[in-house]
């Protein structure tokens, strides 16, 4: 099994940035709502700041599809990796909750573009006949990266303060970026213009049941 896993072309263009980008977002667990709560924030001010990621992977999932599509997956997901590690690491200057709300919201936007081009590299890259255990595998990597993060983040704000995790996110986001930079290969990097696909709007329409059930799922999830 190790030598199989050694030899997995996955190894370092999906499964060591997911581990590294699953532990830097757990290490911001136990301190973005300590870190929210020094701006003098009410309840359901922290509430929005930690639901406001969320909140704009949601509404940047359709649209990152279209970019996939124009972009290639290497591409989207260097610009979704950029767009979130920049936008959380800013957090550590932010100087009001709506600035931190809004960084929240964008890095959103940046964890849709990342996540649909990676589980789209992740599909092409392995057989059909292995893939349910290369998702099994890719999930368990992320559940041991947030299991670790945390643990950590309370270490690191008790050692010096709420700021400095997001600090931490940057550095190790960072080489989960170097990873796909170097190691993601660019096999069908965009799909040719001339082929033809249904609008948004018509994708929408002709399965919005799908969308919103799977939608739904993923807040909850």
């Amino acid at each position: 099994m190790l030598k199989n896993l050694k030899n997995d072309p996955l190894i370092l263009p999906i499964y060591m940035p997911t581990l590294l980008l699953a532990f830097s977002r757990g290490v911001l667990i136990p301190v973005l709502p300590l870190y929210v709560r020094d701006f003098g924030a009410s309840y359901g001010l922290i509430g929005l700041v930690l639901a406001a990621q969320e909140l704009g992977t949601l509404v940047a999932d359709m649209p990152s599809g279209v970019l996939l599509r124009r972009l290639g997956r290497k591409r989207t997901m260097i610009i979704g990796l950029v767009t979130l590690i920049l936008t959380t690491t800013l957090l550590f200057w932010a100087r009001s909750v709506y600035e931190a709300a809004l960084l929240r919201f964008a890095a959103g936007f940046g964890m849709a573009l990342f996540n649909i081009a990676r589980h789209h590299y992740l599909a092409e890259m392995v057989k059909q006949s292995t893939r349910g255990r290369a998702i099994a595998f890719y999930g368990g990597i992320n559940r041991i990266g947030t299991f670790l993060g945390p643990a950590v983040g309370g270490m690191v704000a008790a050692a010096f303060n709420l700021r400095v995790p997001f600090l931490l996110f940057g550095a190790v986001g960072t080489i989960s970026l170097l990873l796909v930079a170097l190691f993601v290969t660019r096999t069908g990097v965009a799909i040719s213009g001339e082929t033809q696909h249904p609008s948004l709007l018509h994708t929408i329409k002709t399965h919005y049941q799908l969308l919103a059930a799977a939608g739904v799922a993923q807040m909850f999830a």
